[in-house]
């Protein structure tokens, strides 16, 4: 009895510990309850060890469904942040695709954004010389 009521504890420390991992438990409890009936101890240590295990299982099951609940209560966490990064997604999506087609083009060109707007910058300035010009001549 003595084996199996360090093996028993042994086993609800771990279930205790990691709620999720109580099949082994299941296991140990059985076979000390069928143990314990065969044995011929005194129907009051029977009782006392029946007692002991009813009161660990409750506790048990209690922290299984925290367990359920915690892991319950993340997955919903997870699913709302998805949520909310898809709604940002879909309406910022046609920009970001916008963005990415003028980044696509501009590395096909075979100039550098930085030539392109000194392109336009002297275009702009040769516009408004020729139109002083112009002015100045009429």
């Amino acid at each position: 009895m003595y084996g199996l009521t360090s093996q028993l504890f042994e086993y609800i420390s771990l279930a205790m510990s990691h709620p999720e991992e109580t099949s082994s438990l299941n296991t140990v409890v059985e076979t000390f309850q069928e143990a314990l009936s065969t044995s011929n101890l005194h129907p009051v240590q029977q009782d006392l060890f029946q007692s002991i295990i009813q009161t660990y299982d409750s506790e048990i099951q209690a922290l299984k469904a925290r367990y359920n609940t915690m892991n319950a209560e993340h997955l919903l966490a997870r699913m709302e942040d998805h949520q909310r990064v898809s709604s940002v997604l879909e309406k910022i999506g046609p920009e970001i695709n916008t963005l990415t087609d003028i980044i696509y083009k501009l590395g096909k060109s075979a100039r550098s954004p930085g030539e392109v707007a000194l392109t336009k910058l002297a275009e702009q300035m040769k516009g408004s010389k020729n139109s002083m010009l112009l002015s100045a001549y009429l």
